[in-house]
């Protein structure tokens, strides 16, 4: 829900900031606070402090109290993405990336049941949606745990930035170094003496007796070679020596032995169903492919996809208009097959028929001939008088013109075939050329081959090119 100026609404002011949660620099860019040149701004939905760049925003803040009406606040960067995507309709919000509703849902802590999709998320963030268009109480209190995001670095960056860098594990202990590069050579050093130190040998040795102090040394010349190992440094450094490793360690634990970790490989995609299969299919079997499969399915078919075409159920109707297309054109072949099957048995019919008369006319020609050629002149009229009997005893011979046969039923001559095969429809077409003129067996030779239009010999750069064209 938002105003006529497009800002989103707060559901109310953020709790009290925690001394537990004190900040000195931006939490998103960890700009230092500094009160003359970089002030903080609390921001009003998450509660943490942002500089003026970072939270240069705004929503609106209902009033309390007597007074009705919103107040212009100001909301960080984070927040703001978020809270308008809050006030977002159900269109705007399917219009949305997929990956973008997931970390709202995230951020948010809002419940999805069932398999993950954009209209589950678009239903899950409806449904948790206030009266007043903003989210329950106890989401929001899950985004200002756990929600906001923060800068990575744990030291601020800035002019006068005076906080030291973090201290690591283990601080090893360094020496003071003498001020004179070649202490044997120092003017002002102490006369030489042999060094002993003392502090080192009482925390190792328990006490003793005082003894008599032995004689000082006689000073002995000056050696560069002899005095330079025994040269003390000016001031003998006082610490606590660490106890040596092998008295106060203890064994590492002993790992147990695991297999070599081999990266999990990658799982090849599965070929889609064959057309014969996906013809007996029902809408919800279609449903239970994956989107890499139904998306493959559909440019195997050459169907054109749009830019804006994301949800799941929209390919599954793209794939069952097709699958219906494809059932009505199976069913117009069978029919065409069924029907020149009838004729080509119904001509086979005539043919054996004429040729079985023309057989029997023959043998009866050839009969006639041999009898009048055996019989004499005498015998004329005799024979006319039997031919005669013979002719009202038996049935006049059949003439020796075909019967008329049946007329022969065409099919009516069909609009749109391919230019090719003469037999498919035309449903494939080169976008180039805008020709659709060819089936989808014909333009697979056709790209195999020549890559050429049939029509206007226009090229075909690719398959892609090649569009099926849906007829109603």
């Amino acid at each position: 829900m938002s105003n006529l100026n497009g800002l989103p609404l707060l559901s109310g002011p953020p709790p009290a900031p925690s001394t537990g949660r004190a900040q000195n620099a931006c939490r998103k860019c960890n700009k230092e606070f500094i009160i003359l040149f970089a002030r903080s701004t609390r921001c009003n939905h998450c509660g943490y402090l942002y500089c003026a760049s970072c939270a240069d925003y705004q929503a609106l803040m209902p009033r309390h109290g007597a007074a009705s009406g919103y107040d212009q606040v100001h909301v960080c960067s984070f927040c703001s993405e978020l809270l308008n995507i809050t006030a977002s309709s159900r269109n705007q919000l399917k219009s949305l990336p997929l990956s973008t509703l997931r970390q709202y849902v995230t951020a948010y802590d809002i419940r999805v049941k069932g398999p993950i999709d954009k209209n589950d998320l678009v239903d899950a963030i409806i449904a948790t949606k206030t009266p007043t268009g903003t989210l329950p109480p106890s989401n929001e209190s899950y985004y200002r745990t756990h929600g906001v995001p923060k800068h990575r670095s744990s030291r601020p960056r800035g002019l006068f930035s005076t906080r030291p860098p973090p201290p690591t594990q283990q601080q090893t202990f360094t020496p003071p170094q003498p001020d004179f590069p070649r202490p044997d050579l120092d003017p002002e050093s102490a006369p030489y003496r042999t060094y002993t130190p003392n502090s080192t040998r009482q925390r190792q040795t328990p006490p003793t007796p005082p003894q008599p102090q032995p004689s000082p040394p006689q000073p002995q010349p000056r050696s560069r070679a002899a005095s330079q190992p025994q040269t003390p440094p000016r001031s003998a450094p006082h610490f606590t020596p660490r106890p040596s490793p092998a008295s106060t360690a203890t064994p590492p634990p002993t790992r147990p032995s695991t297999a070599p970790f081999s990266p999990p490989q990658p799982s090849t995609p599965q070929p889609p169903p064959p057309l014969s299969a996906l013809l007996v299919m029902s809408t919800s079997s279609l449903s239970r492919l994956s989107i890499h499969t139904l998306k493959q399915i559909l440019y195997e078919a050459r169907v054109r996809l749009p830019a804006d075409l994301l949800e799941k159920g929209e390919l599954v109707a793209r794939v069952s208009a097709w699958l219906e297309e494809e059932r009505r054109a199976a069913e117009e072949r069978d029919i065409m097959e069924r029907e020149e099957r009838e004729q080509e048995e119904r001509e086979r019919r005539e043919r054996e028929e004429q040729e079985e008369r023309e057989r029997v006319e023959a043998e009866r020609s050839a009969m006639e001939t041999e009898m009048a050629g055996s019989e004499g002149a005498s015998m004329h009229e005799s024979e006319n008088v039997e031919i005669h009997d013979e002719s009202h005893q038996h049935p006049p011979p059949l003439s020796s013109s075909p019967s008329p046969s049946p007329p022969r039923t065409t099919p009516a001559p069909r609009s749109g075939l391919c230019v090719i095969c003469l037999d498919q429809e035309a449903i494939i077409a080169n976008i180039d050329c805008l020709h659709l003129c060819m089936c989808r067996a014909c333009s697979d030779e056709v790209f195999a081959s020549s890559r050429e239009c049939p029509i206007c010999r226009a090229r075909i750069v690719t398959e892609a090119r090649l569009v099926r064209i849906f007829k109603t």
